[in-house]
């Protein structure tokens, strides 16, 4: 990832190096006299942690689907495929 932010402003130029951009000065353009130009060296991975929504230890439950669509087909599988059970309803019986 790169990134020239229009500022080169002490107070920007570390921030965005703490951000892990090592950043230089450069030669400006239009009205700019110089300008800060960097690119993100390491990928980072971002945490993951559980939602705080997250609900542990909760019974199955069955889902009941209504529609007999492609997209209740395709959510009716997504549940199977977890091993839930699924509850469909549809207007043709």
């Amino acid at each position: 990832a790169s990134r020239a932010p229009f500022t080169s402003a002490g107070f920007v130029r570390r921030g965005v190096l703490v951000a892990g951009f090592p950043m230089q000065n450069r030669k400006g353009f239009g009205r700019k006299r110089e300008m800060l130009c960097g690119v993100m060296e390491q990928h980072l991975m971002p945490t993951l942690s559980a939602p705080w929504f997250y609900r542990s230890g909760s019974e199955k439950r069955e889902p009941a689907i209504i529609g007999g669509g492609i997209a209740s087909a395709l959510l009716s599988g997504a549940f199977l495929r977890r091993g839930g059970r699924v509850a469909g309803v549809c207007a043709g019986g």
